[in-house]
């Protein structure tokens, strides 16, 4: 499935691979856990790491944002404005999602990541600063200045 899914649409074929993470589209079920990890919580209560306070609510509300959001994100694809919320896998487990996220990029040549891990998988060196965001020359090839 997910081949065909990759030829229809090629965001379903890009995978990057750390010592310890994956990162890639989730399918359904996948999806479903990451709404349900969500729903539990990914910041402590009086926290508000998020500009969009999309983790304030009931357990209902953030899982339906996951949802929410993956589903936009996919059917809004532009090459000149674009987010791809990945799923972040441990030993084949969600344990939250990253969203590469670009604005002009055919010009500018920059991506952001912004990124949530579910409470339990957090402080663990997954995402802030450490392997998610430096192991792999994937954000360095992404935010790149073009050939000459």
């Amino acid at each position: 499935m997910r081949d065909i899914l990759a030829d229809l649409w090629p965001q379903y074929g890009l995978t990057i691979v750390t010592p310890h993470l994956q990162l890639r589209l989730p399918g359904g079920a996948e999806l479903a856990e990451l709404a349900d990890l969500a729903g539990h919580g990914v910041d402590r209560p009086g926290e508000r790491p998020f500009l969009t306070p999309w983790t304030d609510g009931t357990y209902t509300d953030r899982a339906r944002f996951v949802l929410q959001e993956h589903w936009h994100q996919l059917a809004s694809w532009n090459v000149a404005a674009w987010r791809l919320g990945m799923g972040v896998f441990r030993a084949g487990r969600p344990i939250g999602v990253v969203t590469l996220r670009a604005r002009d990029f055919p010009v500018v040549r920059q991506v952001t990541t912004p990124a949530w891990l579910g409470i339990d998988h957090q402080g663990k060196g997954y995402w802030n600063g450490s392997e998610g965001r430096t192991a792999h020359p994937c954000f360095k090839i992404i935010s790149a200045p073009p050939p000459h």
